[in-house]
């Protein structure tokens, strides 16, 4: 892992040491350890990664898990079946962090919105063919109503005068720099004479994670070989924004 370049290891699939000899015999099976973005990690290396890299979403690495590197620190890897869910908290809590860098007094999520669009997908032979029943792969109700509870913000602060040099390293060290809501908030702090006291903004916190969300779906696993339900993550998308408002 030490020498895996990052295009390699933005998704890590975890298998059995005797699995990687089974797929260096199988032709088709070989292929997926030559995926450009993607690295298989037999179980005595596991250490390896530990020692480097830090885990989101579970306490240890188990053979069947697929992984993706976080999008706002490069150590940092999250269980698929996990992805969105576990990077939209983390966004949610990396712009509370940032307002509080901007002087603001409280940030509290007004509404949040968490829209899905499934496809009909059948990985039972390892492979991504339509189905002719769309299966059940969305949130149900109670799932989403937990996700909006985990997502919820309600932070409160002294409030004062704006750290700018300190938002801005916050914003690149978490490659939030390049969020177009963020910096429209930061250049509204700074550059307004007249003293900003309340906005409201909707900030989406997915969007950051779907393009390796894409290539987990387009990696062709053997889905006897996964610990989760492959089909889930294959057919789900999920987009989920929070309207925030701001006081200063």
């Amino acid at each position: 892992m030490e020498n895996v370049g990052l295009d390699k290891r933005r998704v890590i699939w975890t298998v059995k040491d005797d699995e990687i000899v089974d797929f260096e015999l199988d032709k088709e099976k070989s292929k997926l350890l030559h995926e450009d973005e993607m690295t298989v990690l037999p179980a005595k290396d596991f250490s390896k990664f530990e020692n480097k890299f830090s885990l989101l979403g579970s306490e240890s690495l188990q053979a069947g898990m697929v992984l993706c590197v976080s999008p706002y620190d490069d150590s940092v890897y999250i269980p698929a079946d996990q992805a969105v869910e576990i990077v939209a908290i983390e966004k949610s809590a990396l712009t509370t962090t940032f307002c509080s860098y901007l002087g603001a007094k409280s940030v509290k999520s007004k509404n949040i919105k968490i829209e899905q669009e499934n496809s009909n997908l059948d990985v039972k032979g390892g492979g991504s063919t339509p189905a002719g029943v769309k299966g059940n792969v969305g949130y149900s109700e109670s799932e989403e109503k937990k996700l909006k509870n985990r997502l919820e913000i309600n932070a409160e602060f002294i409030g004062g005068e704006p750290d700018l040099d300190a938002a801005q390293v916050f914003l690149k060290a978490n490659r939030l720099d390049s969020d177009p809501v963020l910096r429209q908030l930061y250049n509204l702090v700074k550059h307004s004479g007249n003293k900003l006291t309340t906005i409201s903004k909707m900030v989406t916190l997915t969007s950051s994670v779907q393009n390796t969300m894409s290539i987990v779906a387009n990696i062709q696993f053997p889905a006897a070989r996964i610990n989760f339900d492959l089909n889930k993550v294959k057919s789900r998308r999920v987009e989920i924004a929070a309207e925030l408002v701001i006081e200063f």
